[in-house]
């Protein structure tokens, strides 16, 4: 039986970071709706690169998960995100915006000339891991903010039935997930936010959250599904090498809200 809260919609939509994170930390979720005939869509934010030079960390990433073409690498990525949703019953959506540990600041081109534009030398947004980890969004990120809160906000007046919005909460403090989640907050806060996987088996990543984000309150759990999200979680055949060194862990998929004055879940 679908938790009595979430029966009351007919739509979902999560908004997903890069193109795995909807999967890895709502995989259970997202069966569970789909098996009782809800519609769900994922959509995927940041899912390409910038052409070379890049950041050292976009460089140890690739070298991490076997490529030496930032371009194949998401290519490969799409398809692998297009069969776990398949799999899993749910639609997708690929946005086209750049990943962080390639995205350049922008050349104030009113203040520069065509010479110095073309020997500006290329700055990094998120110079190294420690940067791009803090839970901070880059200054330079402010314009990026504001358009990817503007996609969301074409897709939300798309939706007909009623929908209920997904994001992550932002565990890790990776600057894309918390990017993601102050966007879709700001054009609908009455938002489910996922516990981030598995950013959340570290503890002291937990703790960091609790402590920073009070205000949320976990508001309900779900452990069952695992088989059929593990399944999933494997067709992303270029990151699990990365990201789990022995097996996957199971874990139960974690959900906060803001103030559950409002609204009731159970």
């Amino acid at each position: 039986m679908l938790n009595p809260f979430l029966e009351k919609f007919q739509n979902f939509v999560f908004f997903s970071p890069h193109l795995d994170d909807a999967v890895l930390s709502c995989g259970s979720l997202i069966y569970e709706l789909t098996s009782h005939s809800k519609e769900v869509l994922v959509v995927s934010i940041f899912t390409r690169s910038t052409q070379p030079p890049n950041s050292t960390q976009a460089e140890e990433f690739l070298d991490e998960c076997g490529y030496l073409d930032a371009g194949k690498l998401f290519s490969d990525r799409k398809t692998e995100d297009i069969n776990a949703l398949t799999y899993l019953g749910a639609k997708y959506l690929h946005l086209k915006f750049i990943d962080a540990a390639w995205r350049v600041v922008e050349p104030n081109i009113a203040n520069s000339s065509q010479f110095r534009l073309r020997n500006i030398k290329r700055q990094h947004v998120y110079k190294d891991a420690r940067v791009q980890f803090s839970g901070r969004i880059s200054i330079h990120d402010k314009r990026l903010k504001r358009i990817v809160g503007e996609e969301f906000t074409a897709i939300a007046n798309r939706q007909i039935q009623p929908t209920l919005y997904l994001a992550p909460v932002g565990v890790g403090g990776h600057a894309d997930h918390i990017l993601v989640r102050d966007a879709v907050l700001k054009i609908n806060p009455e938002v489910i936010l996922w516990e981030d996987f598995p950013y959340n088996v570290a503890t002291a990543d937990i703790d960091k959250f609790r402590k920073e984000h009070a205000g949320y309150i976990n508001v309900f759990n779900l452990s069952k599904n695992w088989l059929q999200k593990n399944q999933a979680i494997k067709l992303y055949k270029s990151q699990v090498p990365v990201l789990f060194k022995k097996e996957i862990p199971k874990t139960a998929e974690k959900y906060y809200f803001r103030s559950s004055k409002n609204l009731k879940f159970e």
